[in-house]
């Protein structure tokens, strides 16, 4: 045994490793190494230079020279492993049938292989549609349920491509190479040239569940699965938010997605009613904010300061907009919490004379450090010197009768 620790993390190289590391976007082993006067928990296996470097902390005892001397138990996580080893093959049959239902174009572009799940990276043009995804599903499965024979063989590697086994576009392959087959010998449903771990036979996977297909870049897709005890829980989850939903909305399963599309609707019909109930009001607040203007070259000019809640002060906008007539203006300033803002809004005929809503804002507000824009018929501006706002909106009569030519 070989060991080297920097922070509090122990490398190991074992002369007899029984633990596998990472390679080929398979993740690596953890597990424990046990003597009688240390305990390590290695949390990750490595390779560096074709070398099985084990990772871990020291969880009981002290490492030195004499314990790390020592003779230790190696005891991989089997658990872990055994989910790895489902996900691993469950990518092999995953390729096998993308080529399969898209085409013999696709070729694997990378992938990622943990006890949790697999991402699987191809070639191919075009985001999947939920057909193509479920016909792929469906025949991963079948393959499964067929309870396929894996059976690996090392050979040459000139022969394993004569073969028809798979390789990774790009690898380099050392002169023997490993082939994964998943099939009866001669009708093998995937070949693959692979050095990972794999289960017996495709019974063991369980079950495969694509839990979604995206875009990695130009031309490459991505899928994410999860089998056995993984796809499991995402089904289990499933059920359990079912359930929850049939009993919220009293119903049997078949029918929780016409209810909830029904509660949508009437959600969607109650805010629009509220939206309408609410800008009457504002309407009828706008009404009585709109009495008392000045006559300015023709313009009915109503210039109002207030301090009301943003969200009220927002409803009270909407209803200035609804209720002001074509020939007038409104500036509304609105002072709350040390911040002010002022809103502008410009009835269309007095567009047509050139006076915007964008125009005034940006001058009215820039007289109180404040900036903002918007349409020609509306505008709006923030400012922090709310002390100056007063004084700045004031000015409105005169800068449009300047607008004007007066």
């Amino acid at each position: 045994m070989r060991w080297r620790e920097d922070k509090g993390v122990l490398s190991i190289v074992l002369e007899t490793s029984p633990f596998y590391a990472e390679m080929g976007g398979q993740v690596g082993d953890k597990g424990t190494l046990v003597s009688a006067d240390l305990e390590i928990d290695v949390f990750d296996t490595v390779k560096v230079n074709d070398t099985a470097l084990c990772r871990g902390k020291v969880k009981k005892g002290t490492a030195n020279e004499t314990t790390m001397g020592a003779v230790f138990m190696a005891t991989v996580d089997n658990d872990r492993r055994n989910d790895i080893r489902k996900n691993h093959s469950a990518t092999h049959l995953l390729q096998a049938a993308l080529r399969q239902v898209l085409g013999t174009h696709v070729q694997q572009q990378g992938s990622f292989v943990s006890n949790e799940l697999l991402r699987f990276d191809f070639s191919h043009f075009n985001a999947m549609t939920a057909e193509e995804i479920q016909k792929v599903e469906d025949i991963v499965n079948a393959k499964v349920m067929e309870c396929l024979p894996v059976n690996t063989q090392v050979m040459g590697v000139d022969e394993a491509k004569a073969s028809g086994a798979m390789a990774l576009f790009g690898e380099k392959y050392g002169d023997e190479v490993r082939v994964v087959k998943m099939g009866c010998a001669g009708e093998e449903f995937s070949k693959e040239l692979c050095g990972g771990l794999h289960v017996q036979n495709t019974g063991n996977i369980g079950l495969v569940k694509i839990i979604s297909e995206s875009s990695v870049s130009a031309g490459v897709r991505r899928i994410e699965a999860v089998s056995g005890r993984g796809a499991l829980s995402l089904l289990r989850a499933g059920t359990q938010i079912l359930t929850a939903l049939r009993e919220q909305l009293r119903c049997k399963d078949a029918e929780v997605l016409d209810r909830i599309q029904q509660t949508f609707s009437k959600t969607q019909s109650l805010e629009k009613s509220l939206q309408s109930v609410k800008l009457e009001l504002a309407t009828l607040a706008a009404a009585e904010l709109l009495n008392g203007g000045i006559n300015v070259m023709d313009v009915n000019l109503f210039v109002r300061e207030l301090n009301m809640p943003e969200d009220k002060y927002k409803d009270l906008l909407d209803g200035v907009q609804n209720k002001l007539d074509t020939d007038s203006v409104a500036v509304i300033a609105n002072k709350v919490n040390g911040n002010g803002s002022i809103a502008v809004m410009v009835g269309k005929n007095v567009q047509a004379k050139g006076i915007k809503a964008g125009d005034l804002v940006k001058d009215l507000a820039a007289a109180c450090g404040g900036r903002g824009g918007g349409r020609p018929d509306r505008a709006q501006a923030g400012t922090k010197e709310v002390d100056k706002i007063a004084g700045a909106i004031a000015n409105a009569n005169n800068w449009i009768r300047a607008k004007l030519g007066a």
